[in-house]
């Protein structure tokens, strides 16, 4: 098992307090998806550019419901291990109305997944593991692994 993956799970299970906890349900996780996407197209004159693999984006998706009529703020940690190693980054929201099909979002430029996956082409299967921690009222955390998605969400908080 890999220490920072391990670390990382541990720490966000550990992140809130039970008062927290309950009051982290009225934000749910419900789908983690990713995706390699090209930036968009646009016209322009001069020498043709080709587009190669190394020019496209990870995207990381998540799905979720709020249930409040309105939350001040929520914010959302990403951790992504690709090529061995474990990539961070945080997504906060703020005045997020109430809503079942919400959608959080986090990007990978292409040159750090060139130099994560050793100038080798990115593709879908370069994402070794994604969790996403919920971060709302004293940042309770909730885990979502894409591996389980398929079957169900995993609440380790």
């Amino acid at each position: 098992m890999h220490l920072k993956p391990a670390l990382t799970i541990l720490l966000c299970a550990l992140a809130g307090s039970v008062q927290a906890q309950n009051r982290a349900s009225e934000i749910q996780l419900s789908k983690i998806e990713r995706d390699l996407i090209l930036p968009p197209d646009y016209a322009y004159t001069g020498a043709e550019k080709l587009r190669e693999a190394h020019d496209r984006w990870l995207k990381v998706e998540v799905q979720f419901a709020a249930v409040p009529e309105f939350t001040d703020e929520v914010t959302f940690k990403y951790y992504i291990l690709i090529g061995g190693k474990l990539l961070t980054g945080e997504v906060t929201h703020v005045n997020v109305l109430a809503g079942r099909e919400l959608y959080s979002s986090m990007y990978v430029p292409p040159h750090v997944l060139t130099h994560l996956l050793g100038n080798r082409p990115p593709n879908t299967n370069s994402v070794e593991n994604i969790a996403v921690c919920l971060c709302h009222y004293n940042c309770a955390g909730l885990y979502l692994n894409l591996q389980t998605l398929r079957d169900s969400a995993k609440t380790l908080c």
